[in-house]
């Protein structure tokens, strides 16, 4: 999808992934920007921390971290082949590193390429809270029939 505009990429990644009810309805997850130069994507999100995000301590809970960042991931993954109007590319393992709790109230998710080949897929995914690292996950992918 070359020839398409960002935000054209940011308007199906939008409507495309509204289906994913996991992480837009039950976590908040919203699509802020997709795009993609040739098969790489990439994809930002955010999420607005609301008190269900929070385990008994009061921290945010990792899977919060990772639910965006899997979100930005499946983006920037599927974001290269959007003209084909399918999903391909799925998750098949992830390592979250996690480093610090946010200390306001809305999580970022920026996710890019680091190798898109025509089976599997290399993205790293890290969750900021301006500009503070939070977290960082890789996200392997791989294309599915």
């Amino acid at each position: 999808m070359g020839s398409t505009s960002q935000q054209n990429l940011t308007e199906w990644a939008r409507r495309c992934f509204a289906d994913d009810r996991y992480a837009t309805q039950a976590t908040g997850a919203v699509v802020d920007s997709a795009g993609a130069s040739g098969r790489q994507g990439s994809a930002r999100c955010r999420l607005a921390l609301q008190p269900h995000h929070r385990n008994a301590r009061g921290a945010v809970m990792g899977g919060v971290y990772y639910t965006l960042a899997d979100f930005a991931a499946a983006i920037a993954m599927n974001a290269g082949e959007a003209a084909t109007g399918e999903l391909h590319w799925v998750s098949l393992e992830s390592s979250v590193h996690f480093l610090a709790q946010p200390r306001g109230d809305t999580l970022e998710a920026s996710a890019r390429c680091l190798h898109h080949g025509t089976t599997t897929c290399l993205y790293e995914v890290c969750v900021s809270e301006q500009q503070r690292l939070l977290a960082r996950v890789e996200v392997r992918g791989i294309r599915t029939p």
